[in-house]
Protein backbone atom coordinates (compact mmCIF):
# COMPACT_ATOMS: atom_id res chain seq x y z
CA UNK A 1 0.00 0.00 0.00
CA UNK A 2 2.66 2.55 0.69
CA UNK A 3 4.24 1.58 -3.01
CA UNK A 4 0.40 2.83 -4.50
CA UNK A 5 1.26 6.48 -2.22
CA UNK A 6 4.51 6.58 -3.76
CA UNK A 7 3.66 6.07 -7.39
CA UNK A 8 1.72 8.79 -8.03
CA UNK A 9 3.91 11.49 -6.35
CA UNK A 10 6.71 9.94 -8.96
CA UNK A 11 4.64 10.31 -11.89
CA UNK A 12 4.51 14.41 -10.93
CA UNK A 13 8.15 14.51 -11.06
CA UNK A 14 7.99 13.33 -14.38
CA UNK A 15 5.69 15.35 -16.01
CA UNK A 16 7.43 18.35 -14.38
CA UNK A 17 10.60 17.05 -15.67
CA UNK A 18 9.04 16.90 -19.14
CA UNK A 19 7.59 20.44 -19.07
CA UNK A 20 11.08 21.57 -17.93
CA UNK A 21 12.77 20.21 -21.08
CA UNK A 22 10.37 21.19 -23.45
CA UNK A 23 10.50 25.06 -22.27
CA UNK A 24 14.47 24.72 -22.09
CA UNK A 25 13.99 23.32 -25.79
CA UNK A 26 11.52 26.48 -26.81
CA UNK A 27 13.62 28.93 -25.32
CA UNK A 28 16.96 27.15 -26.88
CA UNK A 29 15.08 27.54 -30.61
CA UNK A 30 14.41 31.07 -29.79
CA UNK A 31 17.60 32.14 -29.10
CA UNK A 32 18.93 29.94 -32.27
CA UNK A 33 16.33 31.75 -34.07
CA UNK A 34 17.47 35.43 -32.96
CA UNK A 35 21.34 35.12 -33.29
CA UNK A 36 20.37 33.44 -36.85
CA UNK A 37 18.15 37.04 -37.63
CA UNK A 38 21.18 39.11 -36.04
CA UNK A 39 24.13 37.91 -37.76
CA UNK A 40 22.55 36.87 -41.59
CA UNK A 41 22.52 40.85 -42.46
CA UNK A 42 26.19 41.28 -41.56
CA UNK A 43 27.50 38.66 -43.04
CA UNK A 44 25.44 39.47 -45.97
CA UNK A 45 27.04 42.54 -46.12
CA UNK A 46 30.74 41.81 -45.26
CA UNK A 47 30.25 39.68 -48.23
CA UNK A 48 28.38 42.11 -50.72
CA UNK A 49 25.60 40.16 -51.28
CA UNK A 50 23.37 42.86 -49.74
CA UNK A 51 20.72 43.91 -52.90
CA UNK A 52 20.99 47.26 -53.86
CA UNK A 53 18.96 49.83 -51.75
CA UNK A 54 16.59 51.86 -54.38
CA UNK A 55 14.82 55.20 -53.06
CA UNK A 56 11.45 55.41 -54.60
CA UNK A 57 10.04 58.54 -55.01
CA UNK A 58 6.21 59.17 -54.03
CA UNK A 59 3.61 58.68 -56.34
CA UNK A 60 2.38 61.24 -58.86
CA UNK A 61 6.65 62.41 -59.00
CA UNK A 62 8.04 59.86 -61.23
CA UNK A 63 5.76 60.27 -63.81
CA UNK A 64 6.46 63.64 -65.41
CA UNK A 65 9.00 66.40 -64.43
CA UNK A 66 8.56 69.83 -65.33
CA UNK A 67 7.05 71.01 -68.78
CA UNK A 68 5.67 67.41 -69.92
CA UNK A 69 9.58 66.14 -69.65
CA UNK A 70 9.83 62.38 -68.08
CA UNK A 71 11.20 62.65 -64.27
CA UNK A 72 14.29 61.63 -62.71
CA UNK A 73 14.71 58.27 -61.87
CA UNK A 74 15.12 57.50 -58.16
CA UNK A 75 18.57 56.41 -56.90
CA UNK A 76 19.97 53.25 -56.71
CA UNK A 77 22.95 52.80 -54.56
CA UNK A 78 25.61 49.77 -54.78
CA UNK A 79 28.28 49.22 -52.36
CA UNK A 80 31.75 48.41 -53.43
CA UNK A 81 32.68 45.64 -51.41
CA UNK A 82 35.05 44.29 -49.59
CA UNK A 83 37.21 47.67 -48.35
CA UNK A 84 40.15 48.74 -50.80
CA UNK A 85 43.25 48.76 -48.62
CA UNK A 86 46.34 50.87 -49.98
CA UNK A 87 49.49 51.89 -49.24
CA UNK A 88 49.99 56.25 -50.49
CA UNK A 89 52.27 57.39 -52.92
CA UNK A 90 55.74 58.06 -51.48
CA UNK A 91 55.11 56.93 -48.37
CA UNK A 92 57.66 54.54 -48.63
CA UNK A 93 54.86 51.96 -47.62
CA UNK A 94 54.35 52.84 -43.98
CA UNK A 95 50.98 55.00 -44.98
CA UNK A 96 48.11 53.06 -45.16
CA UNK A 97 44.42 54.09 -46.72
CA UNK A 98 41.30 51.45 -46.07
CA UNK A 99 38.36 53.20 -47.97
CA UNK A 100 34.59 51.73 -48.81
CA UNK A 101 32.58 53.52 -51.22
CA UNK A 102 28.94 53.15 -52.91
CA UNK A 103 28.48 54.49 -56.20
CA UNK A 104 25.01 55.73 -57.27
CA UNK A 105 23.07 55.52 -60.70
CA UNK A 106 19.60 55.62 -61.86
CA UNK A 107 19.74 52.66 -64.55
CA UNK A 108 19.31 49.15 -63.48
CA UNK A 109 21.25 48.48 -66.35
CA UNK A 110 24.26 50.30 -65.18
CA UNK A 111 24.13 48.94 -61.85
CA UNK A 112 24.04 45.71 -62.96
CA UNK A 113 27.17 46.52 -65.13
CA UNK A 114 28.80 47.80 -62.28
CA UNK A 115 28.46 44.31 -60.36
CA UNK A 116 29.81 42.28 -63.61
CA UNK A 117 32.78 44.34 -63.96
CA UNK A 118 33.91 44.88 -60.32
CA UNK A 119 37.19 43.48 -60.94
CA UNK A 120 38.02 45.96 -63.56
CA UNK A 121 36.48 48.50 -61.67
CA UNK A 122 38.38 47.79 -58.46
CA UNK A 123 41.61 47.75 -60.44
CA UNK A 124 41.18 51.06 -61.49
CA UNK A 125 40.41 52.12 -58.24
CA UNK A 126 43.25 50.92 -56.96
CA UNK A 127 45.56 52.48 -58.89
CA UNK A 128 44.46 55.39 -58.23
CA UNK A 129 44.43 55.80 -54.57
CA UNK A 130 47.82 54.10 -54.63
CA UNK A 131 49.19 57.51 -56.58
CA UNK A 132 47.22 59.72 -54.14
CA UNK A 133 49.84 61.49 -51.83
CA UNK A 134 49.35 62.60 -47.84
CA UNK A 135 48.24 66.20 -48.63
CA UNK A 136 45.82 64.31 -50.92
CA UNK A 137 43.87 61.79 -48.31
CA UNK A 138 44.26 64.20 -45.35
CA UNK A 139 43.15 67.58 -46.95
CA UNK A 140 38.79 67.55 -47.48
CA UNK A 141 39.64 69.77 -50.72
CA UNK A 142 41.68 66.47 -51.63
CA UNK A 143 39.22 63.99 -50.69
CA UNK A 144 36.57 65.74 -53.01
CA UNK A 145 38.46 65.57 -56.03
CA UNK A 146 39.26 62.22 -55.27
CA UNK A 147 35.64 61.53 -55.18
CA UNK A 148 35.96 63.31 -58.56
CA UNK A 149 38.61 61.66 -59.89
CA UNK A 150 37.06 58.04 -58.69
CA UNK A 151 33.55 58.73 -60.30
CA UNK A 152 35.96 59.46 -64.15
CA UNK A 153 37.98 56.22 -63.56
CA UNK A 154 34.62 54.34 -63.40
CA UNK A 155 32.52 56.15 -66.07
CA UNK A 156 35.85 54.89 -67.97
CA UNK A 157 35.62 51.85 -67.21
CA UNK A 158 31.77 51.28 -68.06
CA UNK A 159 32.00 53.27 -71.23
CA UNK A 160 31.91 50.55 -73.35
CA UNK A 161 29.26 48.55 -71.40
CA UNK A 162 26.64 51.86 -70.58
CA UNK A 163 23.94 53.62 -72.06
CA UNK A 164 25.62 57.26 -72.08
CA UNK A 165 22.53 58.66 -70.66
CA UNK A 166 22.89 56.35 -67.48
CA UNK A 167 26.33 56.85 -66.15
CA UNK A 168 27.12 56.42 -62.56
CA UNK A 169 26.45 59.59 -61.40
CA UNK A 170 28.18 60.09 -57.95
CA UNK A 171 30.96 57.98 -56.09
CA UNK A 172 30.07 58.04 -51.54
CA UNK A 173 32.99 57.14 -49.18
CA UNK A 174 31.43 55.06 -46.95
CA UNK A 175 34.28 54.44 -44.65
CA UNK A 176 37.67 56.31 -44.72
CA UNK A 177 40.39 55.84 -42.73
CA UNK A 178 43.90 57.06 -43.25
CA UNK A 179 47.19 56.07 -41.31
Amino acid sequence: MAEQATAPEDVEEKKSGGMMKTMMMAVGIFIIVLVAQTVAPLISSKLGLAPPVVVQAPEGEAAAGEDGEPAVKPPIYWPLKPAMVVNFAGSGGSSFLQIEMEIMARDQATVDQVKEHTPALRNALLLLLASQTDEDIFSTEGKQALRENALIAINEVLTPYIDEDAPVEAVYFTSFVAQ
